[in-house]
């Protein structure tokens, strides 16, 4: 079985620390390795006008926001934020259309499994216990679930009357194989899920735009490149349907979908706990990102914070080491307070509606016990986790691991008829 990485340029902007000037790196290649002990092959092809090219990219890059932070040395700018583009691929990979449009079919059935196996204590706890006799970040995550959702040492519990929100990214590859007859065919297969801090909604839209407007701009001269990418993947049988004509590349309404789902949280949040028509209590309460001390991503978050400010929910980012500091669990309610006055212009006592978790998932977010505090005052509130520590577990690699065994997968995808989803 051979997997094949189709066609990929890589454009970046390198900063040079000695001339302080900025360089472009544009590199071309395409790869096809297998499972044996074979060496791995490399072929290229010529892109005409390929610096022009790349610094249109650069350019669009630069109006639509496709950067990231970057840090410099200089203590004069050492305040300020700085930002470069962030590394993206020049160009789109060709990809069958009904590969893609299976993993769109699948998205709300591994969403509703993610649901499932985080309300699902026994399967959890029996699945990491292993993990977590040798894993003391695991076990601390496991402990804190099996404490806050699933035990009944506190009287009160209002992580169990809280919402739950899921932003999911499954991540994929196409493989391809040949059977015993000679039949070949291109496999979709998931590499992973992510459950939490799933990155790159906002960039990815941005870079999609991007190569819509190259491969339209550039059609004739891409042609060859284009042709040579198809031939990647193309020949080969699909698994279901015909080979599909070029529809070109396809929107992506994450920037759209996202923070609208945030603003329903939030909504719904205010529906349960406030007088939905008490316009003074909604503007203080608001969306919690819990962001990573030092984040160069902060481009890719704040596309999704300003896009909830166009419906007038207001984002405070703070660090688990800032919660630690500023949040306070209400203990008459439940609500999760922040002390101190924010950045935007509302009152010094915030409530928070949804804690949106870009942080929290790496041993190095607890470096303190603080931390783990911070965490466990998060998950014992009233307020929306995305995700709640029952879908963090639920994305571990453990947990993945034994759901690709056979017969695991089916206890969590049963409808209420007792079939099993396709």
């Amino acid at each position: 079985m051979a997997m094949v990485l189709c066609w990929l340029v890589v454009l970046s902007l390198v900063s040079n620390s000695k001339n302080k000037k900025n360089r472009i790196v544009v590199t071309a290649l395409a790869s096809s390795s297998s499972s044996s002990s074979k060496a791995t092959t490399t072929t290229t092809t010529t892109i005409p006008n390929l610096l022009e090219i790349s610094n249109q990219a650069l350019a669009y890059a630069s109006v639509h926001g496709i950067q990231m932070e970057c840090t410099t040395d200089d203590d004069d700018t050492s305040d300020l934020l700085l930002y470069q583009c962030a590394p993206i691929s020049l160009l789109p990979n060709a990809y069958p259309k009904w590969a893609f449009e299976k993993a769109k079919r699948l998205a709300q059935p591994l969403n509703c499994m993610v649901d499932s196996i985080a309300r699902h204590p026994t399967f959890l706890s029996k699945t990491l216990r292993t993990v977590s006799e040798t894993d003391p970040f695991t076990a601390h995550l496991l402990s804190l679930y099996e404490r806050i959702y699933h035990s009944n040492e506190e009287e009160v519990n209002y992580a169990k009357i809280a919402d739950s929100m899921g932003i999911q990214r499954s991540d994929y590859m196409l493989t391809k194989s040949t059977s015993s007859d000679g039949e070949k065919k291109c496999l979709l297969k998931q590499v992973e899920l992510n459950t939490i801090a799933s990155s790159f909604a906002g960039l990815s839209v941005q870079v999609s735009n991007l190569h819509r407007y190259l491969v339209t701009s550039y059609s004739k001269t891409l042609d060859p490149f284009k042709t040579h990418n198809q031939q990647q993947v193309l020949p080969f049988t699909e698994e279901e349907g015909e080979n599909d004509e070029d529809d070109g590349v396809p929107s992506n309404p994450a920037l759209d979908c996202l923070p609208n789902a945030m603003a329903l949280a939030h909504q719904r949040y205010c529906q349960r706990f406030h007088d939905n028509n008490d316009n003074t209590t909604e503007k203080n309460v608001v969306v919690l990102f819990v962001v990573q001390e030092g984040e160069t991503n902060t481009v890719d978050q704040r596309m999704l914070e300003f896009a909830l400010a166009t419906q007038n929910i207001p984002v405070v980012r703070l660090s688990l080491q800032e919660i630690y500091k500023r949040a306070v669990l209400r203990m008459e309610d439940g609500a999760l307070l922040l002390q101190g006055k924010g950045t935007n212009d509302i009152d010094a006592i915030q409530e928070v509606a949804l804690v949106y978790f870009r942080a929290g998932y790496a041993p190095t977010d607890y470096p303190s016990e603080q931390e783990w505090e911070a965490r466990s005052v998060l998950e014992r509130s009233r307020a929306t986790k995305c995700p709640n520590l029952g879908y963090h577990l639920a994305g571990t690699k453990k947990v993945q691991q034994t759901l690709a065994r056979p017969g695991q997968l089916a206890q969590f995808t049963k409808k209420q008829t007792g079939r099993t989803r396709n």
